[in-house]
């Protein structure tokens, strides 16, 4: 069969191909068990599915889909589809259980849209394989099919290259703005251009200019139809004497609000749309430097009328935004009706003259909520009823209110019409809501003073010339043509008894105002606008649009980029967009436009590549609700309503091919998008900092963390999110082996009951000690929320909040519902808290931010490992490159668009970029080669640090970090749930060996002893590798090894490892203080080697706190032994949330022939230690310029608001700095810089100086000491 695609568009005619193109696939489809669609927290159906399968008609069905993108040859055309070779086979019964009461196609559909993905067309198809088979008389699955899509080649033709002015007006003169908050004819005095500050002493008047675009929603289809930079308005200025504007002159001009109505084509009534992010329209105000643009005559149609009028459509609308219902969508709703408040009566609308027995239109939006019956409205026109609508009950999770939007007739019988919305519940619980309220009335079109603005849809047609007629005319009255309101005409009307006619071409709506210079609207006066040019901005790889309060950091951030020379970087002001793009007010889409503007004019030699925002969003652009705050807004969906179809994207900024963005902003990225969701300038250091940090790559930084993978995954649903992060481990092990996964399947952890519901304390412990200790990405599979992860709390804020890993801070992805909600300005959500953590947390975060379906979640994860962990690229992928084809072979689902990344989508995850590789592996005592690692042998294992091509690197003398790991081994989940059954999964986390090894001009040789506690089976193990020299790092891993069995060896030592404990540092004495969040440190020292194999038989190596051995932590994967030394070592645990009180720490560990050591520590825990501060260290002392200072104090790891006063001898306060964030290294904190000047900026004399500290802990502690300094010049 042949199917011609139900959309077509047009690709870009890069060149001319002479032959029918066709890209051909044969498919086949492996149907298998049922797939969980978990839908919230608490609700899963399951489903048909396959391999591949997508949902991409969620909620609302649950049929799978085949859905795919296809590369098309540039310069052609779409032709259609061909669907052949089709192989059916019967739907199971649980098939058709799964499938009662969805509908199924008669036949196979494939629906196929082209995109473009920066310039390049895509055919993206979607088809559900079920099809219904005559011969059986059964629907039937598909299996196997041949896709055929075809093209053709467009005929040659120049590219559709759009002109952008090279230079904003804006660039050079003085500006002001004004505003104006409704459509209609305003006047600007004399004083009010003096209080503007413009120099009104011998003005010309024909110098008077103003410019602006009026107050309209901005197209949200990239490259529509719109007016680039500012436009100059036809004006009209009055004087009383000719060149002269003095006291009493004034100036007339057309002003559009942001209340826009429009004819809709079809019913010729005018429909109303209000700016969903401006309430007032700004013009911009100059004086020369050439004569301004006036209102002139306009031409009148040549030709007889054919079409007379002497009637208008009027129009008025109620609106208010009083609330949002989900805190979600742009839509806000007006009124509230309940069980005991059913009715609101609208401020009475009053209208001139209705035309007799004329059809008048009542247009309304309303919701309701019912969950126990259908519920109705009445609208009420002066007592009688005109309209009803009815509202079925609320059956789904996912639908908060239903909505309706409709229209009816009546015949107005007064020329006040008073409108009532009636609610009609049927129980004491449900609600009505009042979205708008509309009416079109026919009037006659008589003048009866002011200003009278007039439109007759019933005129417009083809070749139409009209007559209108305007009854009751006076004296001196004009008439204008504000059809363009840009270049507005006077109407030279013909005159008749007290009546003006005159002609116009209407073959398009015309809109036009007369007056009789009264009645003018008054101008808001604004501000000076600073001179900008963003039209001259030429090509960078990634620009930063920043809020004014956070310009200081972008241009940090910028300077790093462009310092490095990597990335090239810009920061835009989000003011200056406005201003240029949206005639200086907000519109999201003026950001859009800016961006399409650089795409347009660099996409051929790829620029920009990348978007950040800098800068939090807010569901609400308006500031309606107390406590607000937005500073780069985000896209809201116009479903305002739906739990999972409503939601935000930043995706909305980097669709910039043609077309792209309208229609609930489909379309494929083009450029990478990121933000930096930022509330104030504590929290824009704070992020900022962390992203510098991790682009300088510092020493501090590296370490084998790097090559760790933690994925965490949620129990209940019937195993799917088990089920999933299987799929997605093997998916990364099967790109990259090199990673180590940290498995943290909750199920396999034992569950405990709480009073407030069920826990897993030993999920929370390893999630909370995993990030702590560092992971390259945390990838969470499950329930979440705003507030953490899980129904059983296994990641909450305090956690979040305690992490201190500021030197071991990867990307964590989210595959959860709303973890990151970031438009509440009223609530910060724990995904937001985990990238704001100035302590650690995470550097960057791809993460969901509404509610989400798992089974999308799934696909969007595969798909980002995919590109991030293809090691045959060669290339680390930039965050923004990796979230682009995430979401660009996903679709354009709600799921889809809301996933969000948070950090600089130029940046990369700092993946080692060289390998490591074993060259031999030798028994240390024969000197033979082993291929067999047995329990009691001593092993040596030499190296190699290698380029990506396989090059030695001979100039790399550093430190190696080894990991040796025992086979895999086996673990079963618990089933400790009805939807959690018992499954068995494989995880290799046994360590036969951690340590350390030198280095040196590319290789390396260690040594280290296999345990007796080893697994005797025989089986694959592997060594993991990772290797730096402070600038550049490496990885890699050996897994072509064996490992089990025994040798014998003669056993002479019999005595346990030594154990040294310390808690913070090694200057802790036994029962000191220290705070709730402790950090062990244990010095351990064994002649054969420590065990760290963890087998499960009692050798471990495990601390408890006061005896507590079923609250005991396994510290094996914390032990790392010295440099070129397997006999001694270290554990570093961060402990977190300990108790107040007497505590006494024991640690027990095991040396490789299981004999065993055990020490313990006393210690008192005080959670809110009060703040002390000894000596300040000034450095260097006496100094020409820069000092800088450290100080002491009592509080570990701790993080310090730090104020710096300095004063000279005499007393005077000279200098003050901060306050600043200090985060505490140990039990010191610093470095506070003073540059050696004064407050104003010169240098400080040559004396003596008082420079005094006052630090501020987190628990609102202060303390202060002082230190004298010398300054010499």
């Amino acid at each position: 069969m042949k199917i011609k695609s139900p959309f077509l568009a047009f690709c870009f005619a890069a060149f001319s191909l002479s032959v029918t193109g066709q890209v051909s696939v044969l498919k086949s489809l492996e149907w298998g068990r049922p797939a969980t669609l978990v839908r919230g927290t608490d609700s899963s159906v399951s489903a048909p599915s396959f391999k591949g399968a997508q949902f991409p008609f969620l909620p609302e069905s649950n049929v799978p889909a085949f859905v795919e993108r296809f590369r098309l040859p540039e310069g052609h055309r779409l032709e259609g589809v061909e669907l052949s070779g089709e192989k059916l086979v019967p739907l199971t019964d649980a098939d058709r259980i799964l499938l009662a009461g969805e509908e199924l196609p008669k036949q196979l559909t494939p629906k196929v849209e082209v995109m473009f993905e920066n310039g390049r067309p895509w055919a993206m198809v979607t088809m559900v394989p079920f099809t219904f088979e005559p011969a059986s008389g059964q629907t039937m699955k598909l299996s196997e099919f041949r896709l055929d899509i075809l093209t053709a080649p467009e005929a040659a033709s120049a590219k559709n290259e759009r002109s952008y002015a090279l230079n904003s007006v804006l660039a050079s003169g003085d500006w002001y703005k004004i505003y104006i908050n409704e459509t209609g004819i305003y006047r600007l005095t004399y004083n009010d251009l003096k209080s503007l500050g413009i120099n009104v002493n011998g003005l010309n008047p024909d110098m008077i200019r103003i410019f602006g675009n009026g107050g309209r929603m901005l197209p949200e289809g990239a490259g529509s139809n719109r007016i680039d930079d500012l436009a100059e308005n036809a004006i009209k200025v009055v004087t009383a004497s000719p060149g002269v504007f003095a006291q009493g002159d004034y100036v007339l001009f057309y002003g559009q609000g942001t209340l826009a109505w429009n004819m809709n084509p079809f019913s010729a009534r005018m429909e109303h749309l209000k700016h969903p992010y401006a309430d007032e329209a700004c013009y911009f105000v100059t004086i020369g430097p050439v004569a301004g643009k006036r209102i002139i005559d306009g031409a009148e149609p040549e030709g007889e009328p054919n079409f007379y009028s002497s009637e208008f459509m009027d129009y008025r609308v109620h609106e208010n935004d009083n609330v949002s219902l989900i805190k979600s969508g742009r839509k806000w709703f007006g009124e509230k009706l309940d069980f005991y408040t059913r009715t609101f009566t609208i401020p009475s609308f009053q209208f001139t003259e209705p035309v007799a027995n004329e059809t008048a239109l009542v247009r309304y939006g309303l919701a309701g909520r019912s969950l126990a019956g259908q519920i109705s409205f009445n609208i009420l026109v002066n007592g009688e009823q005109v309209a009803s609508s009815s509202l079925s009950k609320i059956v789904s999770d996912w639908d908060y209110v239903r909505e309706v939007t409709t229209t009816a007739s009546f015949v107005p019988g007064s020329s006040k019409l008073d409108v009532q919305v009636r609610f009609n519940p049927v129980s004491s619980t449900d609600l009505g809501y009042i979205d708008f309220v509309s009416l079109n009335v026919r009037c006659r079109l008589k003048f009866q003073g002011g200003q009278l603005a007039f439109r007759d849809p019933k005129t417009v047609s083809a070749g139409r010339i009209t007559s209108f007629t305007l009854d009751s005319a006076v004296e001196g009255l004009e008439i204008w043509d504000v059809t363009d309101p840009a270049d507005v005409k006077f109407i030279q009307p013909l005159r008749v008894g007290n009546q003006y006619t005159f002609k116009r071409s209407t073959e398009r709506l015309v809109e036009m105002i007369a007056h009789d210079n009264s009645g003018f609207r008054q101008v808001k006066l604004g501000e000076k606008v600073k001179n900008q040019n963003l039209h001259s901005t030429g090509n960078y790889d990634l620009i930063i649009v920043a809020h004014p309060d956070f310009n200081a950091d972008a241009a940090r951030l910028a300077a790093a980029h462009n310092n490095k020379g990597e990335i090239s970087a810009i920061v835009v002001p989000l003011p200056e967009i406005y201003n240029e793009f949206s005639s200086g007010i907000q519109d999201i889409t003026a950001i859009r436009d800016f961006m399409k503007m650089l795409y347009d004019r660099g996409r051929e030699a790829g620029f920009p590549k990348y978007l950040m925002l800098f800068g939090n969003a807010s569901y609400d652009v308006k500031n309606r609700v107390a406590g607000n705050s937005i500073f780069v807004p985000t896209y809201q969906s116009e479903n305002s309503v739906h739990q999972v179809n409503s939601f935000l994207t930043d995706d909305y900024f980097g669709l910039l091919d043609d077309g792209e963005g309208a229609l609930n902003a489909a379309g494929l990225l083009d450029i990478g998008v990121g933000r930096l969701p930022v509330r104030n300038a504590e929290q824009s250091k704070v992020v900022t900092d962390k992203i510098l940090h991790y682009l300088g790559n510092p020493a501090s930084t590296h370490g084998d963390w790097r090559n760790v993978i933690v994925v965490p995954a949620d129990d209940e649903n019937w195993n799917t999110h088990l089920n999933q992060a299987e799929k997605l481990i093997n998916s990364i092990d099967t790109l990259d082996p090199v990673y180590n996964i940290d498995k943290i399947y909750f199920d396999a952890y034992k569950k405990q009951s709480t009073p407030g519901g069920g826990r897993y304390p030993d999920v929370n412990r390893e999630i909370v000690g995993r990030v702590e200790k560092g992971a390259l990405l945390v990838n969470y599979v499950g329930h979440g929320g705003e507030v953490g992860w899980a129904d059983e709390r296994v990641l909450e804020i305090s956690d979040i909040n305690a992490w201190t890993n500021y030197e071991r801070m990867g990307m964590f992805f989210t595959a959860t519902c709303e973890f990151s909600r970031f438009d509440n300005p009223l609530h910060t959500s724990a995904g937001e808290l985990v990238f704001l953590n100035p302590e650690g947390g995470a550097m960057s975060m791809i993460t969901t931010t509404r509610l989400a379906f798992a089974s999308s979640n799934s696909n969007l994860n595969l798909s980002f490992a995919d590109t991030l962990f293809d090691a045959s690229s060669h290339e680390i992928p930039r965050l923004g490159d990796v979230l682009k084809y995430t979401k660009n072979t996903n679709g354009n689902s709600p799921n889809t668009r809301h996933l969000t990344l948070f950090g600089d989508p130029s940046m990369r995850l700092p993946i080692p970029q060289h390998r490591v590789y074993t060259t031999s592996i030798t028994d240390a005592v024969t000197g033979k080669p082993a291929d067999t690692l047995f329990a009691n042998s001593l092993v040596t294992v030499s190296g190699e640090v290698r380029r990506v091509d396989g090059t030695l690197m001979d100039g790399f003398t550093g430190v190696l970090y080894v990991k040796v790991f025992d086979k895999p081994s086996k673990v079963k989940t618990l089933g400790q749930h009805p939807e959690s059954f018992v499954v068995e999964f494989k995880v290799q986390k046994n360590i036969v060996y951690q340590g350390k090894a030198t280095v040196k001009d590319g290789r390396f040789t260690f040594t280290f002893p296999v345990p007796r506690d080893i697994d005797y089976s025989i089986g694959n193990g592997k060594i993991s590798y990772y290797a730096t020299n402070g600038f550049e790092d490496a990885h890699g891993y050996s897994a072509d090894f064996k490992i089990g069995g025994s040798v014998a060896q003669q056993q002479t030592d019999l005595t346990g490892p030594e154990i040294r404990l310390f808690l913070n540092d090694t200057n802790f004495i036994n029962g000191g203080i220290t705070s709730e969040n402790p950090k062990l440190i244990a010095y351990l020292f064994d002649e054969s080697g420590i065990n760290t194999v963890g087998n499960g038989i009692g050798h471990d190596i495990v601390a408890t706190i006061d005896g507590d051995s079923y609250d005991g932590i396994v510290l094996n994967d914390y032990y790392v032994s010295d440099l070129d030394s397997y006999q001694s070592g270290v554990i570093n645990y961060q402990y977190f949330n300990l108790p107040d009180g007497d505590h006494t720490l024991t640690l027990k560990a095991w040396d490789v022939f299981n004999n065993s050591g055990q020490t313990s520590i006393n210690f008192t825990v005080k959670r809110k230690i009060i703040l002390a501060v000894d000596e300040v260290v000034a450095y260097p002392n006496p100094s020409g310029a820069d000092v800088w200072f450290r100080f002491g104090h009592n509080q570990f790891d701790g993080k310090f608001d730090v104020e710096l006063n300095v004063y000279s001898s005499s007393g005077m306060l000279v200098r003050t700095i901060g306050p600043e964030r200090v985060i505490s290294e140990g039990y010191t904190a610093g470095n506070i810089h003073w540059d050696g000047r004064n407050n104003d900026g010169s240098p400080a004399r040559a004396g003596l100086y008082l420079c005094r500290l006052m630090i501020r802990d987190r628990n609102g502690y202060t303390s202060g000491n002082t230190v004298k300094v010398v300054m010499v010049r």
